[in-house]
């Protein structure tokens, strides 16, 4: 290493050993020293030896002169500065996944009884690996000005201004990217245990990803407390947001803010918070071991009262599904992994909501799902009440049991509900949520013809009488099908109405359907009988045998008549739901 050095001798008496009264020593830039060292750390788990710095490659390089001058005339108080450079150091670690870069300039020291160094920081992490906690960090830098001061009792240490930026952290569970940290200042008693205190820290991501949904915005910390002992850190702070943004891989989206305290103890970090998201409080018990990387979250949503003002979509966007009347609370107990003590419950009072332009109204109800053995299941069937379900159609008092089992098949137990004017029931309603095929039979008694053409505003169709219906149903892969379903009227029969449904060319080429569009303008069946399909495809189609007699054939004579009608359900329920107005129809219904 090249240098210049001055010295100041007092006298020559004894030659053997002269006196120094001062000296001067400059250290030349651009000279490079490289040293292996090893680190004695206790504890197999300290961040030296999980990250593999504790033996290291360092080169270190004098980037300016530095200038270093002492003054030894008072042998009680020796006087030493240190004055202007800068030195930068790489430290290699010896696994090869960890180097960190230093860079200190504007170097001003000054060593005697209190000792005390002042210079401007810089770090860069170009890679860091610490395999305990498998985290990973890429391209973190940071500056900071720095002062160290010692004396008899021990040291301590001061950083102002510290800006941190990571490109990238990641562990087993979740990864941060564009990670920055505003820090006013650190300060660190450097005892036994060492003892930092940050009255504050603000931080910005750009995005931390998990599995179950993404997370942005800031993050601020207050009155933190790091304590370190034995190789083992500790944590004790304060923290608040007012911008929290949380994605789910659905898309759906929580603007929320936060507010909590947080502790790290011997690897296992808890926290307890409550966040607000709208018009829903959550109260939030957390811990998680980071050696594990396992832990779990315990939480309740207080009774929150929804109204067309203060709607589910106000808090959650994108949903397809919309609460706007009603009360909801909920709680549970969810793990990371999922263990089988998890749970969720959700309690229901006088829910009305919206799914695209459908609506429900009157949900009551209480819901427990528990996860045994890596499935959620309902421990039992939970009764449901729904005053009305209107797709198109209004269907009200829906009455059932929900149950959820472990092969993914929801339940509708005791299913039942008022349908134009006649009732609809099953013993079981089921649907597979893995899209594997299920078979149901749902039974319709007393369905009004009259109520039909009235609630579809039929202009060439009016009827009368009663029908029941017995309809196997499948769902799988496909959606909901309907196969070889029967239709029969009730005694006595009923009427039909159905006029101007064939153009006069149509007639006139055909004397047969001509014959029956005369006899359907005014029919009074006595019989009626069919069968009902329903593929994937949506249409409708019925076969249907008609026995009785029309005044404009013959009024004495029986006619038989059979039928083969489609239609296509998805379109006429949206063709339905567009012929009214959503939200009046929904305040009516509401007012009832």
């Amino acid at each position: 290493m090249a240098f210049k050095s001055k010295l100041q001798l007092s006298s020559l008496n004894n030659i053997n050993s002269p006196e120094v009264n001062s000296f001067q020593l400059e250290l030349m830039p651009n000279q490079t020293i490289q040293l292996d060292i090893s680190a004695s750390t206790s504890g197999k788990n300290s961040p030296l030896i999980t990250t593999g710095l504790h033996q290291s490659k360092i080169q270190a390089s004098i980037k300016d002169l530095i200038s270093i001058t002492g003054d030894l005339t008072n042998p009680n108080q020796r006087d030493i500065k240190v004055e202007q450079g800068s030195l930068t150091a790489t430290i290699q670690g010896s696994n090869g996944d960890s180097t960190v870069q230093l860079t200190a300039s504007d170097i001003q020291c000054h060593f005697s009884d209190i000792s005390a160094c002042n210079f401007d920081l810089k770090t860069k992490i170009p890679q860091l690996y610490e395999r305990s906690r498998e985290l990973a960090v890429t391209n973190l830098s940071s500056t900071a000005k720095a002062k160290i001061e010692s004396n008899l009792k021990g040291q301590k240490f001061t950083l102002e201004s510290i800006k941190v930026s990571g490109e990238k952290i990641a562990t087993k569970t979740l990864a941060a990217d564009r990670v920055n940290l505003d820090i006013p200042t650190v300060h660190c008693e450097v005892t036994e245990p060492t003892i930092c205190t940050l009255p504050e820290i603000s931080s910005q991501f750009g995005i931390i990803n998990t599995e179950q949904f993404s997370l942005s915005g800031d993050l601020n910390f207050l009155d933190s407390i790091v304590t370190i002992k034995n190789g083992a850190t500790a944590l004790d702070s304060e923290f608040n947001s007012n911008n929290l943004e949380i994605e789910t891989p659905e898309k759906y989206k929580v603007n929320s803010s936060a507010k909590g305290k947080l502790s790290l103890q011997q690897n296992k970090l808890t926290s307890h918070s409550q966040i607000k998201a709208g018009a829903i409080e959550i109260d939030l018990s957390g811990s998680y071991d980071l050696s594990k990387s396992s832990g779990g979250v315990e939480f309740s949503v207080p009774e929150v009262t929804f109204s067309t003002d203060r709607s589910l979509n106000d808090t959650i966007q994108g949903l397809p599904l919309n609460i706007v009347s009603g009360r909801l609370s909920a709680g549970g107990s969810v793990s990371l992994p999922s263990q089988s003590k998890d749970s969720i419950h959700v309690s229901l009072d006088d829910i009305a909501a919206t799914y695209k332009d459908s609506f429900a109204t009157g949900i009551s109800g209480d819901l427990k799902v528990e996860n045994e053995d890596g499935h959620w299941i309902t421990p039992t069937p939970y009764p449901l009440s729904i005053e009305s379900i209107n797709a198109g159609l209004p269907v009200k008092n829906v009455q059932l049991s929900l149950q959820l089992d472990k092969q993914k098949d929801i339940t509708l137990h005791n299913f039942s509900a008022d349908f134009l004017q006649g009732k609809v029931t099953s013993s079981a309603l089921i649907w597979s949520l893995a899209e594997e095929t299920r078979k149901s039979i749902v039974h319709a008694q007393g369905i009004s013809l009259e109520a039909l053409a009235q609630e579809t505003d039929s202009e060439n169709f009016e009827a009368s009488g009663l029908i029941n219906l017995e309809i196997p149903i499948v769902t799988g892969p496909e959606g909901i099908t309907v196969e070889a379903g029967h239709l029969q009227g009730e005694a006595p029969g009923g009427r039909l109405r159905y006029y101007g449904a064939f153009s006069p060319q149509m007639l006139a080429s055909n004397p047969q359907l001509k014959l029956i569009a005369n006899a359907l303008e005014d029919y009074e069946f006595q019989t009626l009988e069919g069968s009902i399909d329903y593929p994937a495809s949506g249409d409708l189609q019925l076969q249907l045998k008609l026995v009785g007699r029309s005044e404009a054939i013959d009024s004495d004579r029986d006619l038989v008549i059979n039928l083969n009608l489609e239609n296509n359900i998805p379109d006429m329920l949206r063709s339905l739901q567009a012929s009214r107005d959503l939200t009046e129809t929904l305040e009516k219904q509401l007012d009832q």
